[in-house]
């Protein structure tokens, strides 16, 4: 029956049912008026009715909808999500449940316009549908726009350069921006639901804020520079802007926005700084820091009129630094503008505050004094004072003054500053006159006490000086000239020195040709001496550089010509020493020389000790058979013995026969005495390095104990040269043997070896650098070196030619190619070592070829290698990177996709900015532990953030290598984001069955426990004691948790035992008590499938044991048993006894508890015994 019907029986209802006629008529109106939206279908899901409202909303008339699929009008996304809504409202109407919530439904109108409806689906009668829909598209367009102001808003809020906090009424921390966790340090999320005050506020400015945020809770806007702390306690200037947010006339809220001003500061700083210094650069002295003279033309107008109009004298002083000249001259500008800088602060430091100095420009300087008159002398005496300590205390070593000029203006004076100034200047003037006066007077002075002191300090020479005018006439001579003259002052001065002193004749050759040349004259002494005298001219002239007047002085050069011809004969000497290479020959002529020297000597010997016999040997002799004494095996300790055992030069007295006789062998004795024995004998030893090598012995044949102190002293003097030459024969034995070495291994070194000349031009070739170039070794070295190079580098090489030329080092070693006989170039490693000479001059070039043919092979296959290497690593399927000092320097296009960054965008990016604030400091620490060398290699995961914003968790496998010369991380990453969520879906999932396993399981154990009214609540109680007891004795949470399931499921095993069996009332039987102890293998294996109660499960099976090892189903015993077995095992018998069961009552706690006494140690452990029977204790008191 069409649903309309219903609507159309109203007026066939009966009179008497008037109430509901009006009731069917109130509904009506109400369908007809309502916008609420109603559809009625069948069973079969046609649309039955539809109500006026549908028309007036949709545009459908009721005719165009009735008969309809109820889904006709929904939108075709939305179909299947409808049908399953009505199916649940079908489900509740045969259910007899309540009908299904509502829920958003769309529907197009017949415009085809989309329509939001909120769609209660209900039953209705004769198995009916009634759909009731209210439109809120108004309301759904109303929250799309609400969420897109909150986008923007939100963009604006996060992306905001300035710090922005929202604060509730109370100043709680709603929210912050990005900009303010940059800017303080604090994440949002870290501060939500905090006082802001407390956080940002230092101590000192705790106060100031509070006000603040008052002044905003009260409705006002306030703007303010101040200081905040950041979270590392560092403080910074900020710019405080606070304004309230209303709804209405209700303020819910604060707006806080927070600008770093720091670098505006200094900005300003730097500005006020600025026009500070521009306003002093007009005003004053760069140099000085005093006024300047475009200041003094301003100030000195202004203080004479206010000393005209109060009557106060006013002193002008102008001072010139006297002597500031010969600073520039001598010290130079720059010391010169020291002391300009320093008297500026001087005169500062020296006047009162209330007068003016300026520099007046130069070194000159104006004072204006207020309020001065007599007392101005004492100002400028004051300032001459404070100079000389400043120039002491300096130490400039010279004359420092100044110069001072005056004048005072008195009240009644008809002047003005220009004339003051030039009365100033005036006087200034006069000063210097007066001063250069006295100055001249001093120095006249001066010069006289130079002249006497230049008199005493000729007279004092040990020169003949003498001064005679241009006519030859003697003006002065010294005291040592008329000694040595034998003439008296008067017998000199001022007759001719030529007819004076015959000797000096050349003097009047040299004043007539005015040619200067030292010249010797020649004198004898009263003892006949001849005394040689060199004398030398000097010519003496006016300031206009004429001569006037000649200066000759003659100095003894007597012993100096002995010293010469002694060292002429050295030198000869040393030169014969030096030619000759022979260590005999050398050892001879020092002994020649030393036998020269030391007048009783008349021959002499040399020995050396022969290090490899042991033997001291006659290297040279004079005066003796050489021959003869190198037949002798001469022992040291003969020689050591006869010196007394001394290694110094010593004189030896005693008779050398005698002492042959007592110590030498016979025949040796006999060789000696056969070639002659010396009379007087001098021992020298030989020393080098503190070591005796040998001796040089001096002899006189003829006469005893002729040899002195200063023969011994002339003996030793010819030592140095001894050892000199005995080293140097050492040196040239090294040296011989290091050329060997040096031919044997440029003979045989692997490299090729290239001697060349200061030009370059080949000296000599070792075989490798024949056989690497195909050359014999003498066609090699003809060949000009620019044929062996090829020609692209010879610039290059000429150019390494003229640096180490020019004394600069030569580069590392260096690749070139060189040409093969055949034309072939040949890779190579140079490395050259320039060889120069005493003079810093290039004599030599050694230069080493490596071979590197094979070495450009390999480094071919490597580039290959690395190519190979590069492409497979850019096509990864995983990301792979290199961080150097946390910076990427290196990511492939794989690591770019998971990021969201292009691969150029990666370069040089900081690699903890990718990584989410959180996890940076595991990845930090997991970094250092590698670079630190505590770890080579780590995987582990966490989270970054693209660069769209997603949030991804990753998974990293990183170690630390050697990367050009520089350790650094390499690694590679993989997004783990899908298999994270995967995971974490699959131990939810596992943890919900787990959950559902162990409250089936606890379901199943109550119902066992429920099935028995005796047992009613069993489990329950024995969860609460063995939990009671495991705390009294001490077990830990985890350990608590697995005894309270095994207590509620320890019977859960009772599933498999037949009812009878639980509820027979009477004993078991065998058979019946053998089904009964399955009950604990049951349980356990029922609770062992549930992972997280695999303690538990033991708990079950142990729970029957006793302690004396007779329980079941193990026949475990004493501590075997889990502690949390035997707690179970104590409270169930605990429980089983006090508890009524089918075939007895149960008895009281304290039966139960003698009872649990009787059998600890038996059936029970007795501490756990113990631990309960102190429990129960507790609990009665």
């Amino acid at each position: 029956m069409p649903y309309n019907q219903y609507i159309m029986q109203a007026n066939k209802t009966p009179a008497g049912d008037e109430k509901i006629l009006d009731r069917l008529q109130l509904v009506r109106q109400i369908i007809y008026t309502t916008d609420t939206l109603i559809l009625v279908a069948n069973r079969e899901g046609q649309i039955i009715y539809a109500s006026p409202s549908v028309e007036r909303a949709l545009g459908y008339s009721p005719n165009e909808v009735l008969g309809d699929g109820w889904l006709k009008l929904t939108r075709p996304s939305q179909e299947e999500f409808v049908r399953e809504k009505r199916g649940l409202t079908e489900s509740a109407r045969d259910e007899r449940r309540v009908d299904p919530l509502p829920y958003e439904r769309q529907i197009y109108d017949k415009a085809g316009d989309l329509h939001w409806i909120l769609w209660q689906d209900t039953h209705g009668p004769d198995q009916t549908l009634i759909g009731i829909g209210y439109d809120i598209s108004a309301k759904k367009r109303a929250e799309e726009e609400l969420s897109l102001q909150r986008a923007h808003f939100h963009q604006l809020f996060e992306y905001s350069p300035d710090a922005i906090v929202l604060e509730d009424a109370q100043g709680h921390v709603v929210d912050a921006n990005r900009a303010f966790a940059k800017l303080f340090g604090y994440p949002a999320p870290e501060i939500s639901g905090r006082l802001l005050d407390e956080l940002i506020a230092p101590s000192e400015r705790h106060q100031e804020a509070l006000a603040l945020s008052h002044q905003v809770s009260q409705g006002q806007i306030i703007k303010k520079e101040t200081v905040r702390r950041r979270r590392d306690g560092s403080l910074i200037q900020v710019e405080v802007l606070g304004f309230p947010i209303k709804l209405g006339e209700d303020q819910i809220g604060i707006y806080g926005i927070y600008r770093d001003i720091a670098h505006r500061k200094v900005l300003e700083a730097q500005h006020r700084q600025d026009v500070e210094k521009l306003e002093r650069l007009a005003l004053y002295d760069a140099l000085t820091g005093l006024h300047n003279r475009h200041h003094l033309d301003r100030l000195l107008s202004q203080e004479l009129e206010r000393a005209q109009r109060y009557g106060h004298p006013l002193t002008l002083l102008m001072l010139d630094l006297d002597g500031f000249k010969q600073v520039n001259d001598r010290l130079g500008h720059l010391q010169g503008d020291e002391v300009l800088r320093g008297v500026g602060q001087l005169i500062r430091d020296t006047l009162r505050e209330s007068d003016l100095a300026f520099r007046y420009g130069g070194d000159e300087f104006l004072l204006l004094l207020m309020e001065t008159n007599g007392s101005a002398i004492h100002a400028a005496e004051r300032l001459q004072a404070a100079l000389q300590q400043w120039v002491r205390q300096r130490g400039l070593g010279l004359p420092l003054s100044f110069s001072v000029g005056q004048v005072t203006w008195l009240p009644g004076m008809d002047t003005d500053g220009e004339a003051l100034l030039r009365e100033a200047d005036r006087q200034l003037n006069r000063e210097k006159h007066i001063r250069y006066s006295s100055k001249m007077q001093r120095r006249l002075s001066h010069k006289t006490r130079q002249v006497r002191f230049q008199t005493a300090f000729l007279d004092s020479l040990s020169e003949l000086v003498v001064s005679v005018d241009l006519e030859g006439r003697v003006i002065y001579a010294n005291r040592r000239l008329l000694h040595w003259s034998k003439l008296q002052p008067g017998q000199l001065l001022g007759q001719p020195l030529v007819e004076k002193l015959p000797s000096l004749a050349p003097l009047a050759t040299q004043m007539r040709e005015q040619s200067w040349h030292p010249f010797k004259a020649q004198r004898r002494d009263e003892r006949g001496q001849t005394h040689t005298i060199l004398v030398s001219t000097s010519v003496l002239k006016n300031e206009r550089g004429t001569p006037y007047a000649y200066v000759f002085m003659g100095s003894d050069v007597t012993e100096l010509e002995q010293i010469t011809e002694q060292l002429s004969t050295t030198k000869r000497f040393l030169e014969r020493l030096n030619a000759e290479t022979d260590l005999a020959a050398i050892l001879r002529l020092i002994l020649e020389e030393t036998l020269s020297l030391v007048p009783h000597a008349d021959s002499g010997v040399a020995l050396l000790l022969n290090e490899k016999t042991g033997l001291l040997e006659f290297v040279a002799a004079v005066g003796w058979d050489l021959a003869a004494l190198q037949a002798i095996s001469f022992q040291p300790e003969w020689h050591i013995q006869r010196i007394k055992y001394q290694d110094e030069p010593v004189i030896i007295t005693d008779d050398l026969a005698q002492f042959q006789h007592e110590y030498w062998p016979a025949a040796e004795a006999k060789k000696l005495s056969s070639i002659g024995q010396p009379r007087s004998y001098i021992s020298v030893p030989i020393k080098l390095d503190d070591q005796v090598i040998g001796y040089f012995n001096l002899n006189n044949k003829t006469q005893e104990n002729v040899f002195t102190a200063d023969d011994l002293r002339l003996a030793c003097s010819m030592l140095p040269q001894l050892k000199l030459a005995i080293r140097r024969a050492q040196e040239r034995n090294a040296l011989a043997r290091s050329e060997q070495r040096y031919h044997t291994l440029f003979e045989a070194a692997s490299d090729a070896i290239f001697l060349l000349d200061s030009q370059g031009q080949n000296l000599d070739a070792n075989p490798q650098a024949c056989r690497l170039l195909g050359y014999g070794r003498e066609e090699l070295i003809s060949l000009d070196v620019h044929r062996l190079i090829v020609s692209e580098e010879l610039a290059d090489s000429e150019r390494l030619l003229s640096e180490m030329q020019r004394g600069q080092l030569p580069p590392k070693p260096y690749r070139k190619y060189m040409l093969h006989k055949n034309g072939t170039e040949i890779p190579v490693e140079f490395s050259v070592a320039p060889i120069y000479d005493e003079h810093s001059r290039l004599k030599y070039i050694l230069s080493i070829a490596r071979d590197l043919r094979q070495v450009v092979r390999l480094e071919k296959e490597l580039r290959e290698s690395e190519h190979k290497y590069h492409s497979l690593v850019e096509e990864s399927l995983v990301g792979v990177y290199i961080v150097d000092n946390r910076r990427i320097i290196y990511a492939n296009r794989r690591l770019a996709e998971i990021t969201g960054y292009s691969q150029v965008e990666l370069q040089q990016k900081d690699y903890l900015d990718l990584i989410f604030p959180e996890d940076r400091p595991l990845v930090e620490e997991q970094v250092q532990r590698r670079l630190r060398g505590q770890a080579h290699s780590a995987q582990y995961s966490y989270h970054i953030r693209r660069k769209d914003g997603q949030l991804i968790h990753v998974e990293v496998r990183s170690t630390d290598t050697e990367y050009r010369g520089r350790r650094v991380i390499i690694g590679t990453m993989q997004d783990i984001s899908e298999r994270v969520d995967s995971e974490t879906r699959e131990r939810q999932l596992h943890r919900q069955l787990e959950q559902t396993a162990i409250q089936t399981a606890t379901m199943l154990s109550r119902v066992i426990d429920e099935k028995d009214s005796y047992t009613s609540g069993h489990c329950q109680r024995l969860a609460d004691y063995a939990v009671a007891l495991g705390k009294h004795l001490g077990l830990s949470k985890e350990r608590l948790e697995q005894l309270r399931y095994a207590a509620l499921l320890h019977d859960v095993g009772k599933v498999g035992v037949p009812d009878a069996i639980l509820n027979k009332p009477g004993q078991l039987s065998d058979e019946e008590w053998r089904q009964m102890s399955t009950h604990v293998r049951i349980g356990a294996e029922l609770v062992r499938g549930i992972h997280s109660l695999q303690r538990a499960a033991h708990i079950i099976a142990e729970h029957h044991e006793h302690w004396d090892g007779s329980g079941y189903p193990a026949g475990l015993r004493g501590e075997e048993i889990l502690l949390e077995a035997r707690i179970l095992s104590v409270v169930d018998a605990y429980d089983a006894i006090t508890t009524d069961r089918p075939y007895r009552r149960g008895r009281s706690p304290e039966a139960a508890q003698a009872e649990l006494r009787r059998c600890a140690g038996v059936q029970w452990d007795p501490e756990v015994v113990k631990g309960l029977l102190k429990l129960l204790a507790k609990r009665q008191t």
